[in-house]
């Protein structure tokens, strides 16, 4: 049995694909570099400009802070904010989890603020409503789930039964 070794190194030849890649790769960190730069001079000069026009001016007729718009573009930034940090995921997957062939959403109406969400639909019967009403007390998001609302009406022959629901928003990401 003869082992054969080879000993003699070949340099790997660098093929056009690879330096291609790389070209692109060297010209996205330069692109994002140029951007990162960019943005930063250009946020360091709105700071500059924001703390020059929130100090008031010696001078008599300077710029003068008017707090009343500040605050108010302080509340419409913060509710922007809760909009977007608000869990809503949870609700309205556990809201679409329980289907019921004989009931129809017809709005989902939640309400940030004061934790609550009105939910308006039809159901074919009262023990579909009743059922359905007892899926959503069973999930997550929801608690205290009440009828505030409904009226019974005739449709295509057959009575259905309008209702309009409250309940309580947990707001628990999931």
């Amino acid at each position: 049995m003869t082992l054969g070794l080879d000993f003699v190194h070949v340099p790997s030849r660098v093929g056009l694909p690879g330096v291609l890649l790389l070209a692109c790769g060297l010209a996205v960190a330069a692109f994002s570099v140029q951007q990162y730069l960019t943005l930063t001079s250009e946020i360091a000069v709105r700071e500059h400009a924001n703390n020059r026009d929130a100090r008031p001016s010696a001078r008599a007729g300077g710029p003068v802070v008017n707090l009343d718009q500040l605050r108010m573009r302080l509340q419409a930034a913060n509710q922007v904010l809760e909009k977007r940090t608000t869990p809503w995921d949870a609700l309205f997957r556990d809201i679409e989890s329980v289907t019921d062939k004989k009931v129809g959403l017809l709005s989902v109406e939640p309400e940030i603020a004061g934790r609550i969400v009105r939910i308006t639909g039809e159901a074919g019967d009262a023990a579909a409503l009743a059922g359905y009403i007892t899926h959503l007390e069973e999930k997550a998001s929801l608690a205290n789930v009440h009828l505030t609302e409904h009226t019974m009406r005739q449709d295509s022959g057959r009575s259905v039964i309008r209702f309009g629901l409250s309940a309580v928003w947990t707001m628990e990401p999931a």
